[in-house]
């Protein structure tokens, strides 16, 4: 694949045409998510003994990582989708292996230096658009996210920083002190937490999305399919 140079500007403007274009879709599965998460805390609270929650906690995580990110990623493609295409194929386990090895790398390069981290966050940012529309393997989706953005590193490490920077306030609500009080006021706070991470996680996704399709024009993304 030819790679291109995307600006920022250019992702930002795709990425609020899906906002516009998926609005009900994108703040209920934000809402979804904090809701999960929220259920699992309130469950931990009940109980005096929480370690029966551990494989419930990791169950919903990888839930939403894995499968409610490719959905919604599906979803929001969807018009660039071969006519009569079955969706039927969706490779939840080539998600999960390309997020999984591209986590390792992000955190094998955040350990030497943030920049390096920065640096390998951009050029697998498209990782799961690559994957969902062209149906590849892990190694495929991040050997072509990675050739692909090879003109576009200084846009895709903003758009990284920008979804940082969205996930931030809801992380910080939970250093608060009272959000370590007990109570309904420390329920609340992780309530309220777990909302804003709903929607910077969706958010995330979303604005992945939009680089992609400005990065991969439509006839790309269909020989793609085919190949």
């Amino acid at each position: 694949m030819e790679a291109r140079a995307v600006g920022l500007g250019e992702i930002l403007d795709e990425t609020k045409a899906l906002l516009r274009s998926h609005p009900a879709g994108l703040v209920g599965t934000s809402l979804a998510i904090g809701a999960s998460y929220t259920a699992l805390d309130f469950a931990t609270l009940q109980m005096e003994e929480s370690g029966g929650l551990i494989f419930a906690a990791l169950l919903v995580s990888l839930t939403v990582t894995v499968f409610v990110q490719y959905l919604v990623t599906e979803k929001l493609l969807a018009d660039r989708s071969v006519p009569g295409r079955a969706s039927t194929n969706r490779r939840y386990g080539s998600l999960f292996g390309a997020l999984l090895l591209s986590g390792l790398g992000l955190g094998a390069g955040l350990l030497l230096l943030v920049l390096p981290g920065l640096y390998l966050a951009a050029r697998w940012l498209t990782v799961t658009p690559h994957l969902v529309e062209g149906s590849l393997t892990a190694n495929e989706a991040l050997g072509q996210s990675w050739d692909a953005s090879a003109q576009a590193v200084p846009a895709f490490i903003v758009v990284i920083i920008l979804t940082v920077t969205a996930m931030l306030p809801g992380m910080g609500l939970l250093f608060l002190p009272e959000a370590n009080a007990g109570g309904d006021i420390a329920f609340g706070i992780t309530a309220l937490s777990n909302l804003l991470l709903g929607f910077s996680s969706v958010f995330g996704w979303t604005i992945a999305v939009g680089a992609y399709r400005r990065l991969v024009p439509l006839g790309d993304g269909l020989q793609q399919v085919f190949d």
